[in-house]
């Protein structure tokens, strides 16, 4: 089974192939647009898959939890009048 893959593979691949310069270009760069599909559509698996910005902000300016106990603190962030 092989081996006729093999030889049915060498009979379409021998011999001479012309193109065109237009298709010759228009095939590199549709495998050039091709590639950056691919690796735009691979590039978000590869370090996991995070919904959010994960930008670290975590001072606790506005959130409840963080100033139940101290009032004080709660209004020296910017923008926080009242909470």
């Amino acid at each position: 089974m092989l081996e006729k893959v093999r030889a049915a593979a060498t009979e379409f691949l021998t011999g001479d192939t012309t193109m065109t310069k237009k298709e010759f270009w228009l095939t590199v760069t549709s495998c050039t647009l091709a590639g950056v599909l691919v690796g735009l559509f691979l590039a978000p698996v590869t370090r996991g898959i995070i919904i959010g910005s994960n930008n670290g902000n975590g001072n606790g300016c506005g959130n409840r939890e963080y100033h139940e106990d101290d009032q004080d603190d709660a209004t020296e962030c910017i923008g926080v009048d009242e909470l």
